[in-house]
């Protein structure tokens, strides 16, 4: 009997070791750089500001009446998302 006693204050100690190590405190994760997101369109800002820019190349250029219309109404889009 008294060994099995002895198993069982052995088994006892190990399962306290292992809830103490499962509570004890660890290091924070290391932090993600967070990109901003625009909710509304669900692309990154740098995304959009990309777009923007390629756009207002786009609009400085030479372009007939229709295609710079269009240029100019996706820009405003882009622009009405932010």
């Amino acid at each position: 009997m008294t060994g099995s006693h002895s198993v069982f204050r052995t088994v006892r100690v190990v399962d306290m070791e292992s809830l103490m190590s499962a509570v004890a405190p660890r290091s924070p994760a290391p932090a993600k750089k967070l990109s901003e997101v625009d909710f509304r369109s669900g692309a990154t800002l740098e995304q959009l500001s990309a777009q923007v820019s390629e756009l207002v190349v786009l609009e400085q250029g030479e372009f007939g009446d229709q295609t710079a219309l269009e240029v100019h109404t996706a820009k405003d889009f882009i622009f009405n998302m932010l």
